[in-house]
């Protein structure tokens, strides 16, 4: 499911929206190098399959030039609102006190507004790629701990139709997984993770529809599983239960509020990135890492003039400041991951907030200068960690560093204060 490394800053809008609609969509979507399946994928028959992958992405793009109006997604397929109703309604009304009907209703008419909404957003991530042969049925229960490693296992090879869909949408089942059983901490461990490997915070956009639409495939499984064993006696209530709370995470999903923009803020080697980890996954929010943005931008290729040249920095901040935009958009708690030692810059992420109507914060992490320069070496020695800097990068933040104003320190929050906010849900 890992996707290659944005091409360039002009990927940043790469399409222009035909309306309002599309704008979140189409703000940040990033081409993408190849679109190879999932070659460490288990697949019975990927070698015989393999050179066929291409050309069956490109019978697919040509599908959506052809049939402008049909959705390409799996999940879009094969569940439809009559579908949804079928599962909800089948049942006896005084057989299901787990599902709440009125709800199921709301669901189902906010989940067809939003793929309305995001249907360019929908046809953007196939052009550029994101459509793809991933696994199809990527939920907790088909992914094992093989000598600690989690691997997936049972893939939707049958069926070519429910194996080819949007990235994301296959990471979506096992996040929303995790939320459902109450980890959300795991859920952001993974999304953060596949985020920043992969990339795609463009993702971001479609995420929450994705959740919603896995959440409802699992309510439905659960629920016609349900009514074939009560035809043999068994009780019906612990999967109505569990439908319903299914339902209502769905509901939470499609119904985020815009989150909060929070900025670390620090010398290299005080702690912002330890603490912004911790942060993500105690309070449900996306971080996004300087340093992996950086990395990002060049495909892990220093640039001829560094990486902490003026212009770098320059393009990393913007970079940064437009997947803090649109995630905000989403609906998801952003946390930008850098030094911020420049007024400048805090002020621009500052203003971009009170644009989008969020709440603004600042999370200071300060070291002495032994401590630093210590860090700095451990991190070195240890050769594990993305940042590059040096103690001449250091030396070189110490003179150049903006100390806070009075107004930015009226938004300093401690890390604490973003921990434990995490609930089971859609974050």
């Amino acid at each position: 499911m890992m996707n290659g490394w944005e091409k360039s800053d002009s990927a940043i809008v790469a399409t222009k929206p035909a309306n309002k609609a599309s704008n979140l969509a189409a703000e940040w979507v990033e081409p993408r190098a190849g679109t190879k399946g999932n070659t460490g994928q288990p697949h019975t028959r990927r070698a015989q399959n393999r050179a066929s992958v291409p050309q069956g992405l490109e019978r697919v793009r040509q599908a959506a030039r052809q049939r402008k109006k049909e959705r390409f997604t799996a999940l879009l397929h094969h569940v439809s609102a009559d579908r949804l109703r079928e599962s909800f309604y089948a049942l006896k009304r005084n057989a299901a006190p787990g599902v709440d009907g009125r709800l199921a209703r709301r669901v189902a008419q906010r989940a067809r507004s939003e793929a309305a909404r995001l249907a360019g957003a929908f046809r953007a991530r196939l052009r550029n790629g994101h459509v793809r042969e991933c696994h199809g049925d990527l939920h907790l229960g088909n992914i094992v701990l093989l000598d600690g490693v989690p691997t997936p296992f049972d893939c939707l090879e049958f069926e070519a139709a429910l194996r080819w869909t949007d990235t994301i949408s296959d990471l979506a089942f096992p996040v929303m997984d995790l939320l459902h059983h109450g980890r959300p901490a795991l859920a952001y461990r993974l999304l953060n993770g596949y985020l920043e490997q992969s990339g795609d915070y463009g993702a971001l956009a479609v995420l929450p529809f994705y959740l919603a639409m896995r959440a409802l495939v699992r309510a439905r499984v659960l629920l016609e599983r349900a009514c074939q064993q009560h035809a043999a006696g068994a009780s019906m209530a612990p999967a109505q239960a569990e439908a319903g709370r299914l339902l209502a995470l769905a509901w939470r999903c499609l119904n985020r509020r815009r989150g909060p923009m929070v900025l670390m803020h620090g010398l290299s080697g005080s702690g912002k990135s330890t603490a912004a980890a911790q942060m993500s996954e105690a309070g449900a929010m996306v971080r996004v890492r300087s340093d992996a943005v950086r990395k990002s931008l060049h495909r892990g290729v220093a640039p001829a003039s560094g990486w902490y040249a003026a212009s770098e920095t320059a393009r990393t901040y913007r970079r940064l400041l437009a997947v803090c935009r649109l995630g905000c958009r989403a609906g998801f708690p952003m946390i930008a991951d850098a030094t911020f030692l420049v007024r400048a810059e805090r002020e621009r992420f500052a203003a971009q907030a009170l644009r989008l109507g969020v709440p603004f914060a600042i999370v200071t992490c300060e070291a002495s200068p032994e401590t630093l320069r210590a860090r700095i070496a451990a991190r070195a020695r240890a050769g594990r960690d993305l940042s590059d800097a040096d103690n001449g990068v250091l030396a070189w933040q110490m003179r150049v560093q903006e100390p806070l104003t009075e107004a930015e320190r009226a938004c300093v929050a401690s890390p604490g204060s973003f921990m434990g906010r995490a609930t089971p849900g859609c974050g």
